[in-house]
C-alpha cells in the first residue's frame, strides 16, 4: 500500500486577501506521493505603484507530510520567488512561460522569522535568468522543517524581505482586468527524510498603477523689455531605482500680470524631457513690462502619471521690467542704436538720418525726443516755452510747465515709457505728470536725469558747476568735474547705470568715473553722447557745428549737418540750454 500511495499526485490551492496584501495559504504538490508533502506560500501587496520601496513581503514552506510519513521532516533545498511574469502559472517544471524581468527588485538578503524553523538564518537571493525571477539559497546548513504540528511553528520557514517597484509590467498577464496586472509565481523544492521529492508551488496576481513623480520648475530671472523668458522643468522619479521618466513638458507662459492663468496665453510649446529628466521651454520674447507665470505640465508616460504645475507655483513668476530707461536716445527707428538726429529750430525740421525728415513744431519750441509710448523708438516731441504745452506724436496736447521751466522728459515711474517732467531753475523743483513734486537742485544747477542706481527708474539729478558735485535723489553727493565742464551722463559701462561724465571742451577730454580719460573733440564742439553702435554702452561723440561733422569714438568720421544753429538732439536740451544757451 505504501508503494501504491507513493504513485499518487494531489493538488490543493487557496488564496485570501488579508488587511491589503495578498495572503497565500499552502499549496500542497506531491509528485512522489500523496503522503509526501509541502505547501508554500507569500506575502505580497495586492496593489502598488510605481516607485514605492521597502514594500513589506514574506514566502512560506510548510510541512505537509501525512501518513505514513506523518513523522518525517523536510529539507528545503531551493525556492524561486517570480514577483513579475506576463503568462499565467503553467506548472511546476516551467513556472513562468513568458518572463516579465525589471518590474521589480527585490533586497539582496532574506531573513528567517522569528518562531519558524529558519529564525535568524540568512538567505542569499540572486537573480534567475530563465524565469525572470529570483532563487533565495540559504547560507550555511540547509534548513529543516519539522513533521506536522511542530512546536513553536518548527514545521515552516517564513523569510521575510522587502520589494521595489520600478515600472509597469510590459506585458499585461490577466488582459480581461482593469488594470494592468503581473503574475507573482513561487515554487520550491523540499527533500524528505524518505528521500522523496514534492515541488510544491502557487501563484497571484499583483495589479501594477503608474506612479506619482515630482514635478519642479525654475522660471529664468527676471529681464528687461525686449528680452526672452523661458521655464525649466524637472521631473523626478519617485524612487532612485524607478525607471527614468519619458515624455514631454508643455509650458504655457500667462501675462503680464494674468494671476489666473487663464485665458490666451502669451507663448506655449512642447519640448522632450533629456535623459536627466529635464525638459526647457522655448525662449519667449516679452515686450510689455509685468509679471509672467509659467504652468507646466507633464505629458506622463507607462511608468508615471501626468502632472501640472499649479498657477503660481513657486519659481514659476518672472518679472519683466521695463526698458532700461537710457536705452531710447536719440533712437528714431528702434534699432537699439542713436540716430545722427538734428532739429533745425529756424523751421522745425526733424532731420534723422536714413530716418525721416519732417516738420513738427515752430521755431521757438524746444525738442524733447523720448520714448512717449514704450515701444523702444524716440517720438517726435517739442515743448512750447511761451504756453507750456507739449506736443508729442500721435498723442494729445497736454499743458505742463511754465515758460521758465527746463524740459526734463524720461521714465521716472517705471512703467517702461517717458513722461511728462519739468525742471523749475528758481525752485529746484521737479514736476512730473503722475509724480510728486520734489526739491533737489537750486538756480545755477544743470539738470542731469538719468538711472544712476539701476532701477529702471529716472532719479532726478543736477550737476553744480559752481562745486563740480552731482546731486542724486537718494544718492550721497559725489565731485566730479569742473565748472567749465559740460556733465554728459551716460551707461559708458554697460551695466544699466548712468556713470557720471563730463566733457571738457577746453581740452576735448572726456571724465568718465571709474573709466580711463579719452580725449575726442575740441572747443567749439558740442558733445552727443548716445550708443552709436547697439553694444549697450554709451559712446563718447562730439558734433561739430562749424562743418556738421559727427565724430564718435571707433567709427568713421561723418557728415550730417547744415547750418551753425542747428541743434544734435543726442545731447538733452536741458543741458544744452544750460551750457551753450545761456
Amino acid at each position: 500500500m505504501a508503494g501504491e500511495a507513493r504513485r499518487i499526485r494531489g493538488t490543493r490551492v487557496a488564496l485570501m486577501a488579508v488587511g491589503g496584501v495578498v495572503a497565500s495559504t499552502l499549496l500542497a504538490v506531491s509528485p512522489a506521493s500523496a503522503a509526501v508533502s509541502a505547501g508554500v506560500g507569500f506575502t505580497v501587496p495586492t496593489a502598488v505603484a510605481v516607485g514605492s520601496t521597502n514594500l513589506n513581503a514574506s514566502l512560506t514552506v510548510n510541512n505537509q507530510n501525512n501518513a505514513p510519513n506523518q513523522n518525517e521532516s523536510n529539507t528545503i533545498n531551493e525556492i524561486l520567488f517570480i514577483p513579475s511574469c506576463g503568462s499565467t502559472f503553467s506548472n511546476a517544471a516551467n513556472p513562468c512561460s513568458s518572463p516579465d524581468p525589471g518590474v521589480f527588485s527585490i533586497s539582496s538578503t532574506g531573513t528567517g522569522a522569528a518562531g519558524t524553523a529558519c529564525a535568524g538564518r540568512t538567505f542569499n537571493v540572486s537573480a534567475h535568468p530563465a524565469t525572470g525571477g529570483f532563487l533565495f539559497t540559504v547560507v550555511g546548513a540547509p534548513v529543516a522543517t519539522a513533521p506536522p504540528g511542530g512546536s513553536a511553528g518548527s514545521d515552516r520557514c517564513t523569510v521575510n524581505f522587502t520589494m521595489n517597484v520600478l515600472k509597469t509590467p510590459s506585458i499585461d498577464s490577466q488582459p480581461g482586468l482593469v488594470g494592468i496586472q503581473t503574475s507573482v509565481n513561487l515554487r520550491a523544492k523540499v527533500t524528505s527524510t524518505s528521500g522523496l521529492m514534492p515541488t510544491p508551488f502557487v501563484q497571484q496576481v499583483i495589479t501594477i498603477s503608474r506612479g506619482f513623480p515630482t514635478l519642479t520648475t525654475q522660471a529664468s530671472p527676471s529681464v528687461a523689455v525686449g528680452g526672452t523668458i523661458f521655464d525649466t522643468a524637472t521631473v523626478a522619479k519617485p524612487s532612485p531605482a524607478a525607471a527614468n521618466p519619458t515624455g514631454t513638458v508643455t509650458f504655457t507662459v500667462y501675462g503680464p500680470d494674468n494671476a489666473s492663468c487663464t485665458g490666451t496665453p502669451v507663448g506655449q510649446s512642447q519640448n522632450p524631457l533629456a535623459g536627466n529628466g529635464t525638459a526647457t521651454s522655448t525662449a519667449f520674447a516679452v515686450s510689455q513690462p509685468g509679471i509672467y507665470r509659467f504652468v507646466a505640465t507633464y505629458s506622463g508616460d507607462a511608468n508615471y502619471v501626468n502632472t501640472t504645475s499649479p498657477c503660481g507655483a513657486p519659481g514659476e513668476s518672472v518679472s519683466v521690467t521695463p526698458a532700461p530707461a537710457q536705452e531710447a536716445v536719440a533712437d528714431f527707428d528702434g534699432n537699439g542704436t542713436t540716430d545722427l538726429s538734428l532739429f533745425r529750430a529756424s523751421n522745425g525740421r526733424w532731420l534723422v538720418r536714413n530716418v525721416l525728415n519732417t516738420v513738427f513744431g515752430v521755431s521757438t519750441d524746444i525738442p524733447v525726443p523720448a520714448d512717449f509710448t514704450g515701444d523702444g523708438r524716440a517720438d517726435l516731441a517739442v515743448f512750447r516755452p511761451s504756453t507750456g504745452q507739449w506736443f508729442v506724436s500721435g498723442r494729445p496736447t497736454t499743458v505742463w510747465g511754465l515758460s521758465t521751466d527746463i524740459p526734463v522728459p524720461g521714465d521716472y515711474t517705471g512703467d517702461g515709457r517717458a513722461d511728462l517732467a519739468v525742471f523749475r531753475p528758481s525752485t529746484g523743483q521737479w514736476f512730473v505728470q503722475g509724480a510728486a513734486t520734489v526739491t533737489l537742485g537750486a538756480s545755477g544747477d544743470i539738470p542731469v536725469p538719468g538711472d544712476y542706481n539701476g532701477d529702471n527708474r529716472i532719479d532726478r539729478a543736477v550737476f553744480r558747476p559752481s562745486t563740480g558735485q552731482w546731486l542724486v535723489q537718494g544718492m550721497a553727493p559725489v565731485v566730479w568735474g569742473l565748472s567749465t565742464d559740460v556733465p554728459v551722463p551716460g551707461d559708458y559701462t554697460g551695466d544699466n547705470r548712468i556713470d557720471r561724465a563730463v566733457f571738457r571742451p577746453s581740452t576735448g577730454q572726456w571724465f568718465v568715473q571709474g573709466l580711463p580719460i579719452v580725449t575726442l573733440g575740441t572747443s567749439g564742439d558740442i558733445p552727443v553722447p548716445g550708443d552709436y553702435n547697439g553694444d549697450g554702452r554709451t559712446d563718447r561723440a562730439v558734433y561739430r557745428p562749424s562743418t556738421g561733422i559727427w565724430m564718435v569714438q571707433g567709427m568713421a568720421n561723418t557728415f550730417w549737418g547744415g547750418t551753425a544753429s542747428d541743434i544734435p538732439l543726442p545731447l538733452p536740451y536741458a543741458i544744452r540750454r544750460t551750457i551753450f544757451m545761456p
